[in-house]
């Protein structure tokens, strides 16, 4: 049976939502489940709630709760109650009368019993209640189920709900430190997670950067999303919240916080990257491919502190996407370029190999793709990690797979002394990982085939093994440096795009910094090194 408790709730909210025992506090949007959505599964037991600027609520025992829009209409009893307690009681009351009933929170200390909903206002039996008004749908009005029935009702113009558990909030399977928000809009409710801005960051750091990595490395993890977020929050980018949890910053709640990432956070507490003393606009990647992008060449502006510096990265972070010109025509199609059938591809101007124009020839015109237009037009389909690539044609017997970094353990007892920088892979098979069955090792102008059971190591964790050794075939041209492509053209029935690096390429390369952290370097060190004349404090 359910239980219900009263409890006085002194929580003060500001601009930024403050406690006493932490500091200021973030308010993340959950986009990347719960935007705009038509329910919102909470997964504890007990839930406090109540309104912002609320000081008092009710707690809530129950076994499933969730929490949707609600467009009905609702007959309310002329009566108002100043506790949970007594408003569910006398609920309760008429529910044993065959009506279907809920509490409804209308605001500070104020309570009411709805009968409802129902979809019409005739539907509605007000004739047979004469101490009842009836309220038609409001845009605004949220309700809570428990065990997939109406169990409380926000109804409050001028406030949203607030809801916090015990200890950690579930919504859905993710479990949330401090409170969840709840706003609604025509199209849904998004739930916000109003969090102590240090706790964010046990759960950015890990969600961006593997715990396992130096501590060093870490650190500067850490100071950065700090960094990011204080500068992108302040630009007030959504209406409800200062950040969302995917398209900002990985946040994935509590439950992917680690001891490593936590120490990291806390060592660097308060500390941010500044420019003439103020936050920058820390943006980083996941590997810069060896060159790091200048802002100009990214979004446009000049950052003073966003150059393109030459860098040093471990990591086996190459790769390979091929696209039939099929393929790319229906993804322009798809994009609202009228161009017909792609003839080929041409690589425009470049900047430190990485390419700023990609133009696409069709039967009908053509279209030139400009900096980051280039990887959103073929995020349609497999996506390209980077724009530091170059082009080449594919055929049925010749096709570059992967180059490997000659510090990328590659075991290979036979060929031994392979130890090149162009080393690369090249298979018939196809372009995943999983399913590579024709292996050679490209090293010095000459293919060697791989012997059968022999496995190769590339990095990421990736074990690739020989199956299939009677249908290898030789790849007899290496590939061209990366930062002469200006000017390639592909045409043909495919294009093979074969680069380095994943992300936009500016700021601080994750892989680059897990680099210099191995050698020695200090977070200050590589923060300093990435970000051109600023200082870390």
């Amino acid at each position: 049976m359910r239980r219900i408790l009263l409890a006085l709730l002194l929580t003060v909210f500001f601009s930024t939502l403050a406690f006493a025992d932490s500091g200021e506090t973030i308010r993340i949007g959950l986009e990347a489940k719960y935007k705009n959505a038509s329910e919102v599964p909470l997964g504890d037991k007990t839930l406090h709630v109540g309104f912002g600027n609320f000081n008092e609520s009710a707690v809530i025992h129950g076994a499933s709760f969730s929490v949707v829009p609600t467009n009905m209409y609702y007959l309310r009893v002329l009566r108002d109650f100043n506790n949970y307690g007594e408003a569910r009681g006398a609920a309760d009351e008429y529910a044993a009368q065959g009506v279907k009933t809920c509490v409804a929170l209308l605001g500070d200390n104020l309570f009411a019993v709805y009968f409802g909903g129902y979809k019409t206002e005739g539907d509605a039996p007000q004739g047979a209640y004469p101490q009842t008004v009836t309220l038609p749908p409001d845009s605004r009005r949220v309700c809570i189920l428990e065990g997939g029935e109406p169990y409380l009702v926000f109804d409050n113009p001028s406030g949203f709900g607030v809801i916090r558990a015990e200890n950690t909030t579930f919504v859905g399977t993710r479990e949330y430190r401090g409170v969840i928000e709840l706003y609604r809009n025509e199209n849904g409710i998004t739930p916000v997670n109003v969090v102590d801005f240090e706790q964010y960051l046990y759960s950015v750091v890990p969600g961006e950067m593997p715990s396992g990595w130096n501590a060093e490395a870490l650190k500067a993890q850490a100071v950065v999303a700090r960094t990011y977020a204080l500068y992108r929050s302040a630009a007030k980018p959504y209406p409800n919240y200062d950040l969302c949890d995917i398209s900002c910053q990985v946040y994935n709640g509590a439950a992917v916080e680690s001891q490593e990432s936590t120490a990291a956070v806390v060592a660097t507490r308060g500390v941010l990257v500044r420019y003439n003393g103020a936050p920058i606009e820390a943006v980083f990647s996941a590997s810069n491919g060896g060159v790091t992008a200048a802002s100009a060449d990214v979004w446009g502006g000049d950052a003073p502190y966003l150059q393109s510096i030459e860098t040093t990265e471990q990591g086996g972070l190459e790769w390979v996407r091929e696209y039939t010109t099929a393929q790319i025509s229906s993804m322009a199609e798809g994009k609202g370029y009228s161009i017909g059938s792609v003839l080929g591809v041409t690589i425009g101007d470049t900047q430190s190999g990485r390419v700023n124009s990609l133009i696409i020839q069709g039967t009908n015109g053509a279209v030139t793709l400009e900096k980051e237009q280039i990887r959103s037009f073929f995020s349609s389909d497999s996506y390209l990690p980077s724009r530091l690539f170059t082009i080449g044609a594919s055929s049925e017997k010749e096709m570059l797979i992967a180059r490997i970094h000659n510090n990328t353990d590659i075991a290979l007892p036979v060929f031994s002394q392979v130890s090149d920088s162009s080393v690369c892979i090249v298979s018939t098979s196809g372009m995943d990982l999983a399913d590579y069955d024709n292996l050679y090792m490209y090293s010095e102008g000459v293919s060697q085939k791989i012997p059968f059971g022999v496995s190769v190591m590339i990095g990421g964790g990736h074990t690739v093994y020989m199956q299939k050794p009677e249908q290898a075939v030789y790849a007899n041209t290496p590939l061209a440096p990366l930062d002469n492509n200006k000017g390639a053209t592909v045409s043909g029935a495919a294009v093979v795009f074969v680069g380095r690096g994943n992300g936009h390429g500016a700021g601080m390369s994750q892989w680059g910094a897990k680099s210099l952290a191995d050698s020695g370097f200090n977070y200050k060190d590589i923060l300093k090194h990435y970000y051109a004349n600023t200082e870390v404090y």
